[in-house]
């Protein structure tokens, strides 16, 4: 066999071993003797949870509940079990459970129903939070992996462990943090917290750091904001020509989430849930349901010349545009499950949406898609050279080499993906969704100019 051969059969093996890796990947994520006793041991928990309830000792049953949740996501993440795991989603269902249940019976805040409940978590330590903490620790930039934008990411920690220990702030990592010396204290390169502020939160936690608002997984202080600025959401009955998380939400978020989010948005105004963007800014509200030219934002987008935003970026489509006037001649309908939640998490970006797209084609689509693609993109890099294509139950090769060359290889090929089915026992054909599309190159020039014009890459000079 020549060098040049054995070369392409090294790729084709790592390349097929590498995605042969990628689909076994769940089938790998096997829990150890350990780790099984472990989850036994929080599902037994959970179970006490219920009596807690009973027993109407509710701080202690949201305690216990926490702390059971917390060991899960560990485990998962040690076990590098993902979140679509049958176990970790039935065991998620079950904690979802016994909180909705907890919630109830303490009648939708924390403490004894009557009681007076303490310190209030939305009105008075998520506004510290926002002023003080989420630039670094929100949803555009959690530094050391914690994301303090919703209560529920604040219960999961960071990468310096969890953040509260509720009914213990001197073993609560959120409070030590705020009080520690030099460059650990928090927040990092700015004025420490005022001391009331220090002492406003460790008395939260010592009362149990308890959740007041309306869901977790809502921004925090979003229902403090709500009260103090209600709006008022009117449901999409269908019947739109536009949709609001379909047409406008996508380019809004795009476009004006950079300089409208966080804890001082510009102009007062955010898009970071649909009720922030009713609610307006500091002016005053910039959607007139039913009235675009009243509309301070349509006023912006479509009416001034030159159009003032969004600023220092490239203008809207015209269709964008278009697409804002009907949605608020149409009543600035709202057509999502949440007003209060946070828009970039219930809207997918281009990159989802394909994903999506993609994941809906049928095993013959996809290989049709993947021949179709083939000649356009070797035409950009070598428009000059002829390809020959052949095609085999796993493969579609394509290149300037001879129909004897692709048998060869395709042979070669062949055989480590029969290989891939006994170490996998893996039976399915073609082994890959749609096949898998291999470019033959005849000489390094041609490989280099297919690498430089559809990877942008130089090949390293070193490479035969």
């Amino acid at each position: 066999m020549s060098h040049r051969s054995v070369q392409i059969t090294r790729f084709l093996l790592a390349l097929i071993l590498f995605t042969g890796i990628l689909t076994a990947t769940s089938q790998a994520a096997k829990l150890t003797a350990e780790q099984r006793k472990e989850l036994a041991s929080i599902k037994r928990n959970l179970g006490k949870v219920a009596t807690l309830i009973r027993q109407k000792k509710y701080d202690e049953a949201k305690t216990l509940t926490d702390e059971e949740e917390a060991k899960l996501d560990k485990l998962a993440a040690d076990a590098m079990i993902p979140e679509t795991d049958a176990v970790i989603v039935s065991t998620k269902r079950l904690i979802d459970a016994r909180r909705t249940v907890l919630e109830k019976a303490m009648g939708g805040g924390g403490g004894t129903p009557g009681a007076n409940k303490g310190i209030s978590f939305e009105s008075q330590i998520a506004p510290i939070l926002n002023e003080k903490c989420s630039n670094c620790h929100g949803a555009q930039r959690a530094s050391a992996n914690l994301n303090l934008s919703t209560f529920a990411d604040m219960r999961k920690g960071g990468r310096s462990g969890l953040l509260l220990v509720p009914g213990n702030p001197r073993a609560s990592l959120m409070a030590l943090k705020l009080i520690a010396p030099d460059n650990q204290r928090m927040p990092k390169n700015a004025p420490a917290l005022e001391q009331n502020q220090i002492e406003l939160i460790a008395k939260w936690i010592q009362e149990g750091a308890r959740f007041d608002g309306e869901k977790e997984t809502d921004p925090i202080g979003a229902s403090a904001k709500a009260k103090k600025n209600p709006v008022k959401v009117e449901m999409a009955t269908g019947d739109e020509k536009v949709s609001f998380m379909k047409d406008v939400a996508p380019w809004m978020l795009d476009f004006c989430m950079r300089c409208h989010s966080g804890n001082n948005p510009a102009s007062g105004f955010s898009v970071v849930t649909f009720e922030d963007i009713l609610r307006g800014g500091d002016t005053g509200e910039v959607i007139v349901p039913g009235k675009p030219d009243d509309s301070r934002l349509w006023q912006l987008v479509g009416l001034q010349d030159p159009i003032k935003m969004p600023q220092g970026q490239a203008l809207l489509k015209r269709k964008n545009a278009n697409d804002l006037k009907t949605w608020i001649e149409e009543g600035a309908k709202f057509d999502g499950k949440n007003a209060k939640g946070n828009l970039r998490e219930m809207v997918p970006t281009e990159d989802e949406l394909r994903m999506a797209e993609l994941a809906n084609l049928s095993p013959e689509k996809f290989a049709d898609m993947r021949r179709d693609s083939l000649e356009p993109i070797w035409k950009r890099a070598l428009n000059n050279e002829k390809p020959e294509l052949l095609e085999t139950d796993d493969f579609i090769f394509y290149g300037n080499v001879s129909t004897d060359r692709l048998k060869q290889i395709s042979g070669w090929a062949e055989t480590q993906a029969d290989g891939l089915r006994k170490l996998f026992n893996e039976k399915q054909k073609p082994l890959w969704r749609g096949k898998l599309a291999v470019y033959v190159m005849k000489d390094r020039f041609g490989y280099s100019e297919f690498n430089q014009t559809i990877e942008d890459r130089r090949v390293d000079p070193a490479t035969t």
